[in-house]
């Protein structure tokens, strides 16, 4: 019997099953027109969007099974295929794709830029073969991937930056396609 309760409560420590996932785009803007006999509003919000994602659905498009969060202050690779999860355990993401990714500067004062690019060293094809990002204090990216990148793999698993001295805070969620 205790046996039993270690094995269980084991499992409870360690496992981080993602139970509920939401993407909220938005950018909606209210417009006046007001030029001759025409004196209307126009709301232009036809871009937002809304993904409710689950853990192990058959919906793949709406499918997630982990999710990485930090707060990087050093260092200057993600490799995906060595990450840590929430509760401080290795994770490698290898046969999964990113659904979604935010990253975020997230100095209220600095003056410095974080950069963003692929990999040097076997990159990851976020935005493409090559691409750079900088995101200035307070800015912020979300991209919402769905499934159209590579699975993480040997030959694709870096996420390059560079931090200039402020903070990127990085939420990632990925899925194992079935």
């Amino acid at each position: 019997m205790i046996l039993l309760a270690i094995v269980v409560g084991y499992v409870f420590i360690f496992a981080t099953p993602v139970g509920y996932t939401r993407l909220v785009s938005e950018l909606t803007v209210q417009e006046r027109l007001t030029t001759g006999a025409i004196d209307q509003t126009v709301k232009h919000s036809d871009f937002n969007e809304v993904v409710n994602f689950s853990p192990s659905s058959d919906t793949v498009t709406s499918d997630v099974d982990t999710v990485y969060s930090a707060q990087l202050t050093s260092g200057s690779t993600i490799d995906l295929t060595s990450l840590t999860n929430t509760l401080g355990n290795s994770m490698d993401l290898t046969g999964q794709r990113i659904m979604a990714v935010k990253f975020k500067n997230l100095s209220e004062t600095g003056t410095d830029v974080i950069n963003i690019t692929q990999g040097a060293t076997n990159p990851y094809p976020l935005f493409g073969s090559t691409f750079s990002l900088d995101l200035e204090s307070k800015q912020s990216i979300l991209y919402k991937c769905d499934t159209m990148l590579t699975d993480v793999d040997a030959s694709n698993l870096g996420i390059d930056y560079t931090l200039n001295g402020d903070t990127l805070g990085v939420l990632l969620i990925s899925a194992r396609l079935y």
